[in-house]
């Protein structure tokens, strides 16, 4: 059996492609992944020839669109993490719709930049040909064609062999950089043109150039998300790249608010006709209320005017008192709320601004009852620990940092077209999130609180409720009073700052 070191050409690939998952035991799922890996990873690394002409004048002279080779891609990137056989049937191309009989004058375009065209479609037929190892090194050949001098062709072919080696020792090949080193310099040039003049304009190609950016990078997009843009219907395609620019916005909104589900639903007054927080826990009652009755004890060990050494504890107190002060806070708003009061009373400590824990009687009591009211909750409460999850699966990033006022001013705007608790949460969320020098886990927390909040306003506009689960219910004739501040460009900018945290 072949090594990766020993892949020259077509043959030596398809050679190691065959018998390398054989020697590891692997099923032909398994084994179709490494295929596809390979194949869509080469054509990847030559689609900006491609993309370059698309996004050229001939092209629009034409009328030729990049976007069914960009689904390609995307497809082919699919089945290298999730080969599932409803994505290979969904996306089966028949001979009669190959993106080339549509997308282009083949007569108008470079041997090379049709070599690229080739290869994509290629690595894409790769996911669901009976001989995947074949089909993914007839894709790879073609990657080679599209070489734009012997040395670029050598150079293609070492990343190839790269990455087979990567699959030899373990590594996670799709989160690895196309280029691991300084990127050649015509897929430079290349990627500048693409950038500086797309084919079409109105913001309808920013998905697929972020999507791009990232996978050059190995910093993939969610596979959920990416599944669902995959198996959008085939009439869809076929109305264009403005259509399915508007699909995919709605998926990725759909997608964040799956991915910040928090225990609650923000619902219209019928009253007052502003939004307020509904909460959705399993939490049994008495549980509840020995949580809250705890937290309150906590707070009694420090009852009255606090004295000099304990009143840099007051922001730390507060934190606890907003939480019991507010009737309806969910069971992960009294878990937060503990955990945030803990983690402030440990800095403080740790900076030696009040005494130690084990020197402070009153400290230690309220630590541990704090500590203790956050273990009840987290045991009793199975939506808790899921939204944990969820949470914590969660990066982030600086994307709401970098709009800082702009969140200010929709939540404050968001919270005067609120009531109850929920003007408050708006309004210390957007600050703690947005902050340059909060506690990271404290900005990480209030950042997916106020995105998933911000998703859900979104949602708002449209009907009665906003549900945890993206499902619109409610009283009919329900109007939101803040509806128009939906529709404003300021909220479009934090909305697209929401989904850039998220991971979009």
């Amino acid at each position: 059996m072949i090594a990766a070191k020993d892949i020259k050409h077509e043959e030596t690939l398809k050679e190691w492609l065959t018998e390398w998952p054989k020697s590891q035991g692997m099923d032909d799922d398994a084994a179709r992944k490494v295929s596809v890996s390979i194949a869509h990873r080469a054509a990847m690394r030559v689609f900006p020839l491609a993309w370059d002409w698309f996004s050229g004048p001939e092209a629009r002279r034409l009328g030729s669109s990049v976007l069914p080779l960009l689904r390609c891609n995307l497809i082919s990137g699919v089945a290298c993490t999730s080969p599932a056989p409803d994505i290979i049937a969904t996306t089966a191309y028949t001979k009669d719709r190959t993106p080339t009989t549509y997308a282009t004058d083949e007569a108008a375009i470079s041997y090379i930049g049709l070599s690229a065209v080739h290869a994509t479609e290629a690595a894409e037929g790769a996911t669901y040909a009976p001989d995947f190892a074949d089909a993914a090194a007839y894709a790879v050949s073609r990657v080679a064609d599209a070489a734009v001098d012997d040395a670029a062709a050598a150079a293609l072919w070492k990343e190839i062999q790269s990455d087979a080696g990567r699959f030899e020792a373990g590594e996670d090949v799709m989160t690895t950089a196309l280029w691991p080193g300084e990127a050649p310099l015509w897929f430079d040039e290349k990627m500048k043109r693409v950038r500086a003049n797309p084919s079409e304009d109105g913001g309808i190609w920013d998905f697929w150039l972020r999507w791009w950016e990232r996978s050059i990078k190995g910093d993939l997009l969610p596979d959920a998300l990416l599944t669902e843009i995959a198996v959008i219907p085939d009439e869809d395609w076929a109305k264009g790249p403005a259509h399915i620019a508007e699909l995919i916005a709605k998926k990725q909104r759909s997608s964040g608010r799956s991915l910040t589900q928090n225990g609650e639903q923000i619902i219209v007054s019928p009253d007052t006709g502003k939004a307020r927080l509904i909460g959705e826990t399993d939490l049994p009652d008495d549980v509840a209320r020995y949580a809250r009755r705890k937290m309150q004890k906590a707070l009694n060990q420090f009852s009255g005017e606090l004295d000099n050494q304990h009143q840099p504890l007051e922001k730390a107190l507060e934190t606890v008192r907003d939480a019991l002060a507010d009737s309806e806070s969910l069971a992960v708003e009294l878990f937060d709320a503990c955990a945030s009061s803990s983690r402030q009373i440990g800095t403080l400590i740790q900076n030696e601004v009040v005494p130690d824990s084990e020197k402070d009687e009153k400290i230690k009591e309220y630590l541990t009852l704090i500590r203790e009211t956050g273990a009840d909750i987290l045991g009793n409460d199975a939506q808790t620990q899921e939204i944990l999850k969820r949470r914590n699966a969660v990066t982030g990033n600086d994307a709401l940092e970098i709009v800082r006022s702009d969140v200010l001013a929709v939540a404050g705007e968001l919270a005067e077209a609120s009531e109850g608790a929920l003007p408050r949460l708006m309004d210390r969320d957007a600050e703690l999130a947005t902050s340059v020098v909060a506690d990271p886990e404290e900005k990480h927390v209030a950042s997916y609180r106020l995105s998933g909040r911000i998703l859900r306003f979104g949602l708002l506009a449209t009907g009665g409720v906003a549900a945890v689960g993206g499902t619109i219910s409610g009283a009919k004739e329900i109007v939101w009073v803040g509806k128009k501040i939906v529709a404003s460009p300021q909220f479009q900018t934090v909305m697209e700052a929401v989904l850039r945290w998220l991971g979009f």
